[in-house]
């Protein structure tokens, strides 16, 4: 019996300057206890969508070499069970 998991997801690529998302996840890089958490959404290719409340960890916002695009890259991990929303089926729901 399974009666708890810890879950995490790792996010890597390139900086792009002016990307929200980027930019939100590097305001946090310095900062610590509950100025980590927040909140992800994550569509899945199945079309199904993950909320949940997590922690960011180790932010990258730059590094690699000089003359090539700055590395980013962070961890979130979950604080809790998701909440998994099938789109399909609220699309049937409404209409």
């Amino acid at each position: 019996m399974v009666t708890g998991k810890n879950f995490s997801l790792a996010f890597s690529g390139n900086r792009v300057e002016g990307d929200a998302a980027q930019d939100y996840i590097t305001s946090k890089e310095f900062s610590l206890g509950d100025d980590c958490k927040t909140l992800l959404r994550w569509t899945k290719s199945d079309g199904r969508v993950v909320v949940a409340q997590v922690t960011l960890s180790a932010i990258t916002t730059s590094g690699g070499a000089a003359n090539a695009k700055q590395t980013f890259s962070f961890t979130a991990n979950f604080n809790g069970a998701p909440v998994v929303q099938d789109q399909a089926a609220q699309g049937q729901a409404a209409g």
